[in-house]
């Protein structure tokens, strides 16, 4: 490479996700650190202090600014170099978040919105730009990428660390992934809004993955059981449980945010590769809930059984979806063949399994047929056509309404007393409220010899995400 250039740039960023696609991370991280120190020198990262010129709404200095923003989001992901990570929000502090691209008759507009500060607060750009429209899908992005970057940080620092310092820490940042959460809800909600492209679609998803990956990693730090740590005085029993409850819940939620994935109304190669990961943590939270639970739940009625069936549907279902996602990503591979020895281990329990139900004692049809597709449970919208034939299409139908539908299904789902609350989500129909098991009963402080998941180690949530793409393979 003689001298950087927009296109270089760009290529290498391709050539990095090609690596890291057919199982070659640590070339992906040399095209990539090449592409982030190129940014800097082409002056993509300018910071912006005041007011904006011209020059920096062209349609070029938005090209350049959202190459530096996908280098410091693949960064923030990688956890490569470090440093880089330790000072990942004043390396963006004040650079204008990705803008909106009108094409008018007149060419290209671009919109800018907002910056972060050096403490992750989001601030209007001065004079010179719209203040009335509000910031898009990727900039949503780039600011919940920006907290999920200090929870990898934290999850390293978790086992060296005391407890409830970590436990502390963490909560500011779920505070904060929330507050972000929730300002990403108008844009959800508005469908004639003139971002809400497929494009749009495809960062929403990632935005609302990552943020159940900070709820599910921040608050495992606090339970016993999903961190592998013995159980910190200082931390009461209480909100050791709130914390589980908080974890299983958000592992339920990511679950139904994959449902169009899962159950064929989505092609499952749109899905990018952190999103199956976290898909991947999710699985391993919901069946160490069961095995841990399973033998106070064995005395319980019938129903109690056919709800410890729903989880298991839940974890047969993001296998299956691994199994198709790690024909395009072969860092998956390992994921999937640990889910699914995992699986394997407490599944024979379950030969005479009873019907799925829910909450309300509602029969539920998740299951795997003959040729070991999950079927679409009853509470996903039946009017859509979830053949089977679907999933093998590579083209699939994208239109807005149907996002809508799925995006304000999964939101509502998650709005149940959450903001008055962060980090506490209510339980309706989720896979945690099917749980019902004496007050004296504490599964969450289990070790894992206790909870009889002692395979599991090395499986807790703050520990697969600690290392970015190297826990992958």
């Amino acid at each position: 490479m003689d001298a950087p250039s927009l296109m270089i740039i760009q290529a290498l960023q391709c050539l990095q996700l090609y690596w890291f696609g057919i199982g070659q991370p640590h070339r992906g991280n040399l095209c990539l650190a090449l592409a982030y120190r190129s940014c800097h020198l082409l002056g993509y990262s300018k910071k912006i202090s005041d007011k904006t010129h011209d020059s920096d709404v062209s349609l070029e200095s938005e090209l350049g600014r959202r190459c530096f923003w996908a280098c410091w989001t693949s960064t923030s992901i990688v956890m490569e170099p470090e440093p880089y990570i330790n000072s990942s929000w004043q390396e963006a502090a004040m650079v204008p978040l990705p803008g909106l691209i009108f094409n008018t008759s007149s060419g290209f507009r671009i919109t800018l919105s907002e910056k972060m500060d050096g403490d992750w607060r989001s601030s209007v750009l001065g004079s010179g730009t719209r203040t009335d429209t509000p910031p898009g899908a990727a900039a949503l992005l780039m600011k919940m990428v920006g907290v999920w970057a200090k929870a990898q940080l934290l999850c390293k620092d978790h086992a060296s660390s005391p407890m409830a310092q970590n436990f502390d820490s963490g909560k500011k940042l779920t505070h904060l992934a929330t507050s972000l959460f929730e300002d990403a809800v108008s844009l959800r909600n508005s469908g004639s809004q003139n971002d809400l492209t497929s494009e749009a679609e495809d960062l929403l998803l990632v935005h609302d993955a990552l943020y159940h990956q900070c709820q599910i990693t921040t608050h495992s730090m606090a339970v016993p059981l999903f961190s592998g740590i013995s159980t910190d005085p200082k931390i009461d029993i209480d909100t050791q449980r709130q914390s589980a409850e908080t974890v299983t819940k958000h592992a339920d939620l990511f679950h139904r945010l994959l449902e169009p994935y899962i159950y064929g109304r989505r092609h499952v190669s749109h899905l990018p590769p952190l999103v199956g990961y976290g898909a991947f943590v999710a699985g391993i939270v919901l069946l160490t809930t069961e095995i841990s639970c399973q033998n106070k739940e064995d005395n319980g009625p019938p129903t109690e059984a056919g709800k410890k069936g729903c989880r298991l549907a839940a974890v047969k279902s993001i296998l299956h979806l691994l199994d198709n996602l790690r024909v395009y990503w072969r860092a998956l591979q390992r994921p999937w063949e640990t889910l699914h020895a995992a699986l394997q281990t407490d599944l024979s329990k379950y030969k005479r399994r009873p019907v799925p139900t829910d909450s309300r004692g509602n029969q539920l049809s998740t299951h795997f047929n003959d040729r070991g597709t999950p079927e679409i449970p009853a509470r996903v919208n039946q009017n859509m056509d979830f053949s089977n034939e679907q999933l093998q299409l590579s083209v699939v139908n994208k239109s807005t309404e149907g996002f809508d539908t799925q995006q304000n299904s999964h939101l509502a789902s998650a709005n149940g007393n959450e903001f008055e609350a962060p980090g506490e989500i209510g339980t309706g129909d989720s896979l945690m409220g099917q749980i019902h098991l004496p007050h004296d009963y504490y599964w969450y402080s289990l070790s894992f010899e206790e909870a009889g998941v002692e395979q599991f180690a090395g499986l807790e949530p703050s520990t697969l995400f600690q290392q970015g793409w190297s826990t992958f393979g």
